[in-house]
């Protein structure tokens, strides 16, 4: 006697296990991400001793880093668009735990500064596709307090390097410290590739296609106009950048973001340390601990800010 299958829950009606699985896979590329994007900011001082450089050309470690971050994130949008949130999760992913290994082995200045360009290149891909993910596997009401809890979780990754990694880096030492960096960001791209999925049908997809049965690509193909837009009818890249820059809401969450972000940028992920340390006579321990603080309270922050939204 054949059962009649039960449809499992829509999770843009519900939330789902699965759903916060996928989420929850996200956010730990996302946390490496941002340990990764961190980490220098507690080593600058023994960036110095390592490639025998003053303070200047160890801030362009950071400007690198950043510049290579602000620069790739219309570029991984549109990568996002093309290949799937999770495709470009795993890449970036790959891409930074390459760098900081890079960075682990190297004495060598110029070597490191490409390095960096590595991890902020990766660093690029975590957060947006972890956003890109959202609407797809959470309802839609539910998605300002999963983006605030993202974000938020995310800082995770700074506690990470104020404490294990700054551990490390004063224990074993600098290669140990950013090899582990390294491994950590290659294992976390090796669960994403086997929990996340783009869309909750993506796994199933091609599984349960009927014979016969054609995709929207092969429709337009095919010629037939039932399926998707034809890419005739998509605006180009130039048109779509044009819509969204003159758009307000895209300038209000520039500046908000800008203002917002740059005395904390500044701080956790340059000149806090050096400062803490040989400027105010703190031991790392004590200075970790402000970092720690400065976590805690964007973690804490961040859901009631998604509740208030």
């Amino acid at each position: 006697m054949s059962t009649v299958p039960v449809p499992s829950a829509d999770p843009r009606e519900q939330i789902t296990r699965r759903a916060l699985a996928v989420w929850l896979t996200a956010v730990t590329v996302y946390i490496s991400a941002i340990a990764g994007r961190t980490s220098f900011g507690v080593a600058g001082v023994e960036a110095m001793d390592r490639f025998g450089v003053d303070a200047s050309r160890v801030a362009v470690f950071t400007a690198v880093q950043v510049g290579v971050y602000a620069l790739s994130q219309i570029p991984v949008g549109l990568i996002i668009d093309k290949v799937g949130p999770r495709r470009t999760m795993v890449l970036g992913a790959l891409i930074m735990a390459a760098g900081q290994v890079t960075l682990a082995l190297t004495e060598t200045y110029a070597i490191a500064i490409v390095a960096r360009v590595l991890i902020g290149a990766g660093d690029a891909t975590a957060f947006l596709s972890a956003m890109r993910l959202l609407p797809a596997w959470f309802p839609i009401r539910t998605t300002p307090m999963f983006t605030q809890l993202t974000a938020g979780l995310g800082q995770l990754g700074q506690f990470l390097s104020a404490v294990p990694f700054l551990a490390l880096l004063h224990g074993p030492g600098w290669t140990a410290a950013f090899l582990t960096l390294g491994s950590a960001g290659a294992l976390v791209a090796l669960a994403a590739a086997i929990a996340v999925a783009d869309t909750p049908d993506a796994p199933r997809r091609r599984a349960f296609r009927r014979p016969g049965a054609t995709t929207p690509s092969e429709n337009l193909g095919s010629g037939d106009s039932s399926g998707a837009a034809a890419p005739a009818d998509r605006p180009g890249i130039g048109a779509m950048l044009g819509i969204v820059l003159r758009h307000p809401v895209c300038w209000q969450g520039f500046f908000t973001h800008w203002v917002g972000l740059l005395h904390q940028a500044v701080f956790t992920m340059l000149w806090g340390m050096p400062l803490m340390t040989l400027g105010m006579g703190l031991d790392p321990a004590e200075a970790g601990g402000v970092l720690v603080a400065n976590t805690a309270a964007t973690v804490l922050a961040g859901p009631l800010l998604g509740v208030a939204s």
